[in-house]
């Protein structure tokens, strides 16, 4: 009996840790173009400071509607912040630069790739070279909760989700350099071994 108990506790975890290897983790991607295909961007060849350009905010893998979202994103010394546009009357508080909690009046389908919002900004370098080399426009979590997270609709359960990495004047090729310090947030809820096993009496 111990045996069998212990055979299935195996097939048990080997599942669990199978399901956590292939699920498919929420995170939010910055594209440098409007048919969301260059999660890179070179340096413009004009004045620093006069290249006015526009980047989106893309959700991946939230498999689901969404009634709200925040995040932060941190800009590099390479971009100047200009301003934020959400997506189809979109309310928002804050701005991407601090951080902003958006909330959506129809709720966003995100079941593929859905479009958070546009952001404007200047490019404050001129051609690539050794100082604008690899440099990283990075998600963080939006600073009231600690968190980069949506709420799912209709229930309103939350969904928790990381950053992608976009790149500035990229030497190397893919995978880039992850952003330093955002890594999934998947809670996990505690219990006990008896517990497990009575699941499976």
């Amino acid at each position: 009996m111990k045996y069998l108990w212990s055979c299935a506790l195996c097939v048990v975890a080997l599942s669990a840790a199978a399901s956590i290897v292939t699920a498919q983790t929420p995170y939010l991607q910055a594209y440098f173009d409007e048919e969301l295909t260059e999660t890179w961007a070179d340096c413009p060849e004009g004045e620093i400071g006069t290249v006015q350009d526009d980047f989106w905010v893309v959700a991946h893998n939230f498999n689901a509607y969404l009634a709200a979202i925040e995040f932060k994103i941190n800009y590099p010394p390479q971009i100047e912040w200009l301003t934020d546009y959400p997506i189809d009357g979109a309310l928002m508080i804050g701005q991407t630069l601090n951080g902003c909690a958006m909330a959506f009046p129809t709720p966003l389908n995100a079941y593929g790739p859905a479009v958070v919002m546009k952001v404007g900004f200047f490019w404050m370098c001129q051609q690539c070279g050794p100082e604008n080399e690899n440099v990283l426009l990075c998600f963080d979590v939006y600073p009231g909760s600690g968190y980069v997270r949506a709420v799912r609709w209709p229930d309103y359960g939350v969904i928790y989700a990381t950053g992608g990495t976009a790149l500035i004047c990229p030497t190397c090729c893919p995978p880039y350099p992850s952003c330093p310090n955002l890594l999934p947030v998947v809670p996990v809820a505690q219990s006990t071994w008896g517990g497990i096993k009575a699941l499976y009496k």
